[in-house]
């Protein structure tokens, strides 16, 4: 089976004149308070929309205002992490899970909801 890697190699695709990180971009808009708060605020509109199409832990972060990167620092983790977790591609400690809580200042059961273990009932 070909997998992509042996075909595409990055080395292969010059990186544009021009061409900015969008994580770096955001990084240094972060450092201004209005735009910071800018920022926060599109996220929230964001969540707002995606809430009933989307769910999980993405829109309890979105609803937050905060980035990947900001729940990432956090809670003491990566931003790559937390996407990882959002994807549903890595599994959640329950310790993780309670910092999600608190940094999301969500319970326990909603961040247990958003990553897909919805609470039994009897």
């Amino acid at each position: 089976m070909l997998e992509w890697r042996e075909v595409f190699r990055p080395s292969d695709v010059p990186i544009p004149d021009g061409f900015e990180d969008i994580d770096a971009v955001v990084e240094t808009l972060e450092r201004e308070p209005h735009r910071r708060a800018a920022l926060k605020g599109a996220r929230q509109r964001l969540a707002g929309k995606l809430e009933s199409k989307v769910g999980g832990l993405a829109t309890l972060r979105l609803r937050r205002g905060l980035s990947q990167k900001q729940l990432a620092d956090a809670i003491g983790t990566s931003q790559p992490h937390i996407a990882r977790i959002e994807k549903g591609r890595d599994n959640v400690l329950l310790a993780t899970a309670n910092q999600l809580a608190r940094a999301l200042g969500v319970t326990l059961d909603e961040v247990n909801a958003a990553l897909g273990f919805e609470k039994k009932t009897a």
